[in-house]
């Protein structure tokens, strides 16, 4: 339905995306052998796959001719936060996000459990067909995302955010994650939560041109949707908060109640940090309401992760009271959850 939205056939969804496959392959040729096969065990056209990864640069990125008129149909939101080790109970790095986007996709939300031939394992939230989105690796990197949105955001050449999600969590350490992000070549406005278990965190507010980061305060990282750095405010109209004011007082409100909590703070902490309710039902977690395109959107997940433990845990749609699943590396239960 969004693509339609957009004056898209599925014919021309199938074709622009089998064209998004070239660059792909150039930044990871791998990443679309995975593709390949998802669309083979899936029984679908690679396009159709692709597509669901790139859905930003098909939505947005062709035939859109101005930022505003693109801000009208996104709904995705979210709330991130790193706490160090300095601060925490455990001395362990902790890690989290909720995931606001259209109600409908609650239904083809999973974990993946990834156990490639090379490199680390990873524990992953998506959507059915794509290839990362939050989510932490058996090394200790972890990544959370936040859109952001600028007058640049439109019909730009690049690698979409999934596949620059899963680069980061193919990286055996803190190094290879950061340029993970600063390497690749963005085609829209995005913000990349970087936590590392071993006690190292940062957050990069990107644009198609530019990256920009913030760091802990006193071991706390919090962000939203709207840019933290001083150049990046200086430099840019931050669209995103014409739809979404909410972010200004979200990033707050869940780095007040961690501060609260400073030096002890706990996963249940975090937990409790992405209830917050307050300017319902544009709050930290959100339950369905329409969004500024007339869409439905909500929270439809809660992750929080231990990167230090390689603990994963999400709720799905926590507005419906948030019931925590427990995944780590060393448990077959991702197995029965999948199969």
């Amino acid at each position: 339905r969004s693509f339609f939205e957009r004056g898209y056939s599925w014919q021309e969804v199938m074709r622009v995306g089998r064209k998004f496959s070239e660059s792909i392959a150039e930044f990871d040729s791998t990443m679309l052998e995975e593709l390949r096969g998802i669309a083979e065990g899936a029984q679908r056209d690679l396009g159709e796959i692709v597509a669901l990864n790139a859905r930003t640069e098909l939505l947005y990125g062709v035939g859109a001719d101005d930022a505003d008129s693109v801000m009208e149909l996104s709904g995705e939101g979210c709330t991130g936060a790193i706490v160090l080790g300095m601060a925490t109970a455990s001395g362990n790095t902790l890690h989290g996000q909720n995931w606001d986007w259209r109600g409908e996709s609650s239904a083809f939300t999973l974990v993946l459990e990834i156990q490639p031939d090379e490199g680390p394992k990873v524990l992953t939230l998506v959507e059915a067909g794509t290839l990362a989105r939050c989510g932490l690796n058996s090394m200790g990197i972890g990544v959370t995302g936040n859109f952001l949105k600028t007058e640049l955001d439109l019909g730009r050449a690049g690698i979409p955010a999934p596949f620059i999600r899963r680069k980061v969590l193919m990286s055996s350490n803190f190094h290879d994650a950061m340029s993970a992000v600063i390497r690749s070549q963005r085609s829209f406005s995005i913000n990349v939560m970087l936590g590392d278990g071993q006690g190292e965190g940062i957050n990069f507010e990107t644009t198609p041109e530019r990256l920009f980061w913030v760091r802990p305060d006193r071991g706390i990282l919090v962000h939203s949707n709207h840019f933290q750095n001083p150049a990046a405010q200086a430099l840019y109209d931050d669209k995103g908060l014409h739809v979404a004011p909410d972010s200004l007082y979200r990033d707050a409100r869940v780095r007040r109640t961690l501060e609260a909590r400073i030096n002890h703070i706990t996963l249940d902490d975090l937990k409790d940090a992405f209830s917050d309710r307050f300017g319902d039902p544009y709050g930290v977690c959100r339950a369905p309401s329409v969004g500024p395109g007339g869409d439905e959107s909500a929270t439809l997940a809660t992750v929080v992760m231990d990167l230090t433990a390689g603990e994963f845990c999400v709720a799905k749609n926590p507005y419906d009271g948030a019931r925590f699943q427990e995944f780590n590396f060393e448990t077959s239960n991702l197995q029965q959850e999948v199969s």
